[in-house]
């Protein structure tokens, strides 16, 4: 599972969003509303994550239909222990009645798209590290993100920026003293660019929301989080422009693979 918390599952962040298929505990049902039986799995009580449950601003309920907010982006990573996959699938198996939404960004720039109900929308970290300036890729390409200790139960309480790519810093973070026992082992640092295999590029690739410390190449360790939010903030934020994010619009029976450490 690549959320997985072994520690304590029930305190993991999206827990209960989250069921397994009973044969295949790595692969998670995801949806909304009762299911009978799906693989084995029986008498689900599904909850779709929604941004209301996370999110540090809310639209007004006249138009909570019309519109909505990102829920979070994120690489699908436990972070913490074993690295990210490098792929994720997802097979939509039953669709709610196709509407349109739009999602508006909320940041003072007035950016909104057009999605259809449910999507799931990507945007590419190799185009994102396109549009740095030479200043940027340079600190991109030499620095390493420090991860949390227990990240998705560390940052449980704290909430989204509006458009979704990382926190707001209110001190609602975890101490260490409020954490399962760590192992310095499991935390993870990784690099803020992965190269892809076959192409060579590079994609700026950070999970922004659960991420503690930027190691620089000089030695430097910027540990103050509000700083590490807006730096990553700043790197991210022109990738998710709405004409660079593409939202799948599900049809019954699609198979979604997606370069994990890419998009």
């Amino acid at each position: 599972m690549g959320h997985g918390d072994r520690h304590n599952p029930k305190r993991f962040l999206l827990s209960p969003d989250l069921n397994t298929v009973p044969h295949q505990p790595q692969v998670q049902i995801i949806g909304n509303g009762f299911v009978r039986e799906h693989q084995g799995a029986k008498k689900l009580k599904l909850r779709y994550p929604h941004y209301h449950s996370s999110h540090s601003t809310t639209i007004a309920d006249e138009d909570d239909v019309e519109f909505t907010l990102f829920y979070r982006w994120h690489i699908d990573a436990a972070l913490y222990g074993d690295a990210p996959p490098v792929a994720t699938t997802i097979l939509a198996v039953t669709l709610p009645k196709r509407r349109m939404q739009t999602v508006r960004y909320d940041d003072g720039i007035g950016d909104e798209l057009s999605v259809p109900l449910g999507a799931i929308a990507f945007a590419s970290g190799e185009t994102t590290d396109d549009s740095l300036s030479e200043e940027d890729k340079a600190f991109a390409r030499s620095t390493r993100v420090e991860y949390a200790t227990h990240p998705y139960i560390w940052m449980g309480r704290a909430t989204s920026h509006p458009t979704g790519p990382g926190l707001i810093s209110e001190g609602k973070e975890l101490e260490d003293d409020q954490l399962p026992p760590a192992d310095p082992a499991s935390i993870q640092s990784l690099p803020m660019c992965w190269r892809n295999p076959v192409t060579s590029r590079l994609a700026l690739q950070v999970h922004a929301a659960v991420a503690r410390r930027l190691h620089l190449a000089n030695g430097q360790v910027i540990d103050d989080l509000e700083r590490v939010r807006g730096l990553l903030y700043r790197l991210q934020r022109p990738g998710i422009a709405p004409q660079l994010v593409y939202a799948h619009d599900w049809e019954e029976g699609d198979f979604v693979i997606f370069h994990n450490r890419g998009l």
